[in-house]
């Protein structure tokens, strides 16, 4: 038997280029799947964006809607069983709620921070309202840092005037308490007025009414670390007062 080399027959058939280019070249038909492929994922890539874009601001706005809102109730110290009163049904329609009148609290930066703590800022108003100084006082500070203000005239036969008038003719509710005081009319009223308001949240120079409370003997006047000079004014009756404030500055280092 004799040997012979061995040759593959399809070795020696001559390479079709075409038929080279046709296997490693996708049909039409492969293309398109390709391509619809490809959009349907920049499509489901685009609507999964849009949709986490959609939750984000949804949360936003419900967060924004669901903040608790800050309500202040000042009056005189006469009206103060219907202030009470009206604060307590807020606190249980879930508003934060405080009051204010014309001796509490007693310190100012106490009462100042309590109108910059407040969203709404509600007045119940009366002659011995008008004629308090530190209600006036008050009153006005909210209308110069521009806080909604809700009046509740609390005497039915009382017009404001002057500075209280032009306040109230500005404000942006102002209703009369029915002859049941705090009826469930008037905190229903009160409730609309105040969900209705556009709140503008801000934490600055604000601190929370509660904490306060818990250090009103350690009240600290003076923010960061800037250094400034208190300048204690009084008049001859009440300089061994002022000398008492002195002293107490002094023996904390204070100028």
């Amino acid at each position: 038997m004799g040997c012979g080399t061995s040759h593959n027959a399809a070795a020696h058939e001559p390479m079709n280029s075409n038929a080279a280019i046709a296997t490693t070249m996708p049909s039409t038909k492969q293309q398109e799947t390709v391509k619809s492929t490809q959009s349907t994922s920049q499509k489901s890539s685009g609507n999964c964006c849009t949709a986490k874009l959609k939750t984000f601001f949804l949360i936003k706005y419900h967060s924004y809607f669901l903040a608790t809102i800050n309500v202040l109730i000042t009056c005189h110290q006469n009206e103060k069983n219907v202030a009470d009163r009206l604060r307590s049904q807020l606190i249980g329609l879930k508003f934060n709620c405080y009051t204010l009148t014309d001796t509490t609290p007693s310190s100012i930066v106490a009462r100042a921070n309590l109108v910059r703590w407040s969203d709404v800022f509600i007045s119940l108003i009366s002659r011995s309202y008008q004629r308090a100084f530190c209600c006036m006082e008050t009153i006005n500070y909210a209308k110069d840092i521009r806080k909604p203000i809700v009046v509740i005239l609390g005497e039915s036969n009382f017009q404001p005037y002057g500075a209280l008038g032009a306040i109230s003719a500005g404000a942006v509710h102002t209703m009369l308490l029915d002859d049941d005081g705090t009826s469930e009319n008037v905190v229903t009223q009160l409730s609309n007025i105040i969900s209705n308001q556009k709140i503008k949240k801000n934490s600055k120079n604000v601190t929370d009414p509660a904490k306060m409370e818990a250090n009103n003997d350690k009240v600290n006047l003076i923010h960061g670390e800037t250094q400034c000079t208190i300048l204690i004014c009084t008049v001859d009756d009440g300089a061994a007062v002022a000398q008492l404030v002195y002293d107490d500055f002094i023996s904390n280092n204070l100028n």
